[in-house]
């Protein structure tokens, strides 16, 4: 894969990778990376990305711990020999990946040849003389990480300093997607914000957007709402400049709809798998293994914030 750097502001870039952006501030050629992509093929993209350009990779940041932000992680620091820091809470899954309750799933739609007693299938039950060769058929991918040392710990409120140049990065906390979530912003004021807020076209793929606490991720939208910062790079899709309220406002309404949806379905009693099926049902996702285990653990944690009043 050839990778580009976009250019965002002042020594600000971001790797916009397959499924996730990777960010990147560089001082005199000194850098520091937010996030590290979704696979190791990412990761190797990224170190010879940085030699082909006479880059140094100083440290790496992590705003959470989800494989689609961290499974380039192993390799980069191996090969680079960067330190990486995450924030307290998140470090325990960084370097223990299997006490995760995250599954990080890509759904992809690919071409496949169609099989010959499928054809022969076709051909019996069909009065169509042309007989397909190839189908279009839903490929899912679990994503995984390889687990790495921490070397130092995030603090929310206490600014990321660069050894190199003692430039600042701000740590602030973005709990709700992942406990220990944290935003991180540049020294030119460009904000990243990891899965604090989804896309409108994310939630119309994903309309229930993974959250390991509620209650946090509305304190955490109602803290960007009030942000006085003017750009903003999320995990997944393009950077958001100027404003982010209608976007704020989108997931606020989508959260409040998931609300409702589970208090209609719970007028009778249900066991948490049959409201989890209910709910894949109203909003027609597919029911599969890893997906009911992802929406489940987010219906528990609706129900948490739902027990709070």
């Amino acid at each position: 894969m050839a990778l580009t750097l976009e250019h965002l502001r002042g020594g600000t870039y971001y790797f916009p990778l397959k499924y996730t952006n990777a960010g990147m501030y560089m001082y005199k050629k000194q850098c520091i990376l937010i996030d590290t992509g979704s696979s190791e093929e990412e990761g190797k993209d990224i170190v010879e990305y940085m030699k082909a350009k006479g880059l140094a990779l100083e440290s790496i940041l992590i705003t959470h711990a989800h494989a689609d932000n961290l499974a380039g992680a192993h390799y980069i620091k191996n090969k680079t020999k960067a330190k990486l820091y995450s924030s307290k809470e998140e470090s325990v899954i960084v370097e223990n990946p299997k006490r995760s309750n995250y599954s990080a799933i890509i759904s992809e739609v690919r071409e496949v040849e169609v099989t010959e007693d499928e054809r022969d299938n076709t051909n019996a039950n069909s009065i169509i003389h042309f007989i397909p060769t190839k189908k279009k058929v839903t490929h899912h991918t679990v994503l995984s990480h390889a687990k790495c040392l921490v070397d130092g710990v995030l603090t929310p409120g206490k600014p990321f300093v660069m050894t190199s140049s003692k430039q600042n990065l701000d740590i602030i906390a973005l709990p709700g997607h992942s406990h220990g979530q944290v935003g991180i912003i540049s020294p030119d004021k460009v904000f990243f914000i990891g899965d604090a807020l989804y896309s409108n076209e994310e939630l119309s793929e994903n309309p229930i957007p993974f959250a390991s606490d509620i209650t946090k991720a509305k304190k955490t939208l109602e803290y960007l709402l009030k942000s006085k910062y003017t750009m903003f790079v999320p995990t997944h899709g393009k950077p958001l400049e100027f404003s982010i309220t209608a976007e704020v406002y989108n997931n606020q309404r989508q959260i409040k709809m998931l609300e409702e949806t589970i208090l209609m379905h719970l007028s009778m009693p249900k066991t948490t798998d049959e409201l989890t099926a209910l709910c894949l049902a109203s909003f027609d996702l597919e029911e599969n293994i890893p997906n009911f285990y992802l929406i489940s653990s987010t219906i528990s944690a609706y129900l948490e914030d739902l027990k709070k009043g």
